[in-house]
């Protein structure tokens, strides 16, 4: 639950405090079987559309320019697991102002 704080801190940050900033975040849905189907962070990065290949994500990783619920993803084969969920979903982070919020249903 803090990591989620400290993510929409980040965005107020970014983007201001206005109300329905956090809302202006794009999001992409998944459904729960994608939990089951043993993806890694980079599948997640690529099947989202958040970033435009496989490769990109593992240099974005290898620099420590990808963060996951705003914490910096250090292995590239990290699985994505039901238990990183935050009220069933994931915030996906490049640099310092591209976001992604992933809705898992």
């Amino acid at each position: 639950r803090l990591e989620a704080d400290k993510v929409i801190e980040d965005v107020k940050s970014l983007y201001g405090d206005k109300k329905g900033t956090l809302d202006s975040i794009p999001e992409f849905v998944l459904p729960f079987s994608y939990l089951k189907d043993n993806n890694n962070i980079m599948d997640l990065a690529f099947d989202s559309n958040f970033l435009p290949s496989k490769s990109e994500a593992r240099r974005l990783i290898k620099n420590g320019g990808l963060s996951l619920n705003d914490e910096r993803v250090e292995e590239i084969d990290l699985i994505i697991e039901e238990k990183l969920l935050e009220d069933n979903c994931l915030i996906l982070k490049k640099g310092k102002k591209s976001f992604l919020k992933i809705i898992f249903k």
